[in-house]
């Protein structure tokens, strides 16, 4: 069973403060650890893998699609030892790849359930897209999630205008049969309210 949404924040920073700290390696480990259900993080030796023809951006521009069917999954792409920069002509990429756990609280904190996912990160940078996955290894939730990026213009209070960034999310969630309705539920509330604290990273 999948299930989709969309998630948009205005962050009141400029993209070129925004992007860095929300498609870098370096930064991924405090990304990671803002919910409170994750307690561990670690970072891989990145690989280096190659982007379809059309690039990240041609697939989430200018909306991003209902369906993940057909996207890349960047997990299983197959790496590459081969540097290609023409991004007409399939750039190559370097992916990230993590693991973090944590656990779940059941029963009103009286059960806690361990959490193990591991994840890969693509960027294309000229684009601003971010495109992640990951599974849950236990119960084989798997996540899709692309991550634009649009500048804006923010009223400072005071009348003048500032740069801001507009960062919108959509994620696709494809779980077992059983856990369908539960991941339909829960999920896209927890989704918004971790993206609502991305301010904390600035």
């Amino acid at each position: 069973m999948t299930v989709s949404w969309s998630h948009t924040i205005t962050l009141p920073y400029p993209v070129s403060t925004v992007f860095p700290k929300l498609s870098e390696a370096q930064h991924m480990e405090r990304l990671h650890l803002l919910p409170p259900v994750a307690q561990n993080f670690r970072l891989f030796a990145s690989d280096k893998v190659q982007l379809p023809k059309s690039g990240l951006q041609a697939l989430f521009s200018p909306n991003h699609p209902a369906s993940a069917e057909g996207l890349p999954r960047p997990r299983t792409m197959k790496a590459t030892e081969d540097v290609n920069t023409d991004p007409e002509l399939g750039e190559t990429v370097e992916r990230a790849n993590i693991e973090w756990s944590g656990s779940l609280s059941n029963l009103f904190g009286l059960v806690r359930t361990p959490l193990f996912v591991k994840g890969s990160q693509i960027v294309e940078k000229h684009a601003r897209t971010v495109l992640y996955e990951s599974i849950v290894e236990a119960s084989g939730v798997k996540e899709l999630k692309v991550r634009t990026f649009e500048e804006v213009m923010l009223d400072d209070g005071s009348g003048n205008l500032k740069e801001g960034t507009k960062v919108k999310e959509t994620v696709w969630v494809t779980s077992p049969f059983y856990l369908g309705l539960i991941v339909k539920l829960v999920s896209p509330g927890v989704h918004r309210g971790v993206m609502e604290l991305y301010g904390q990273l600035f």
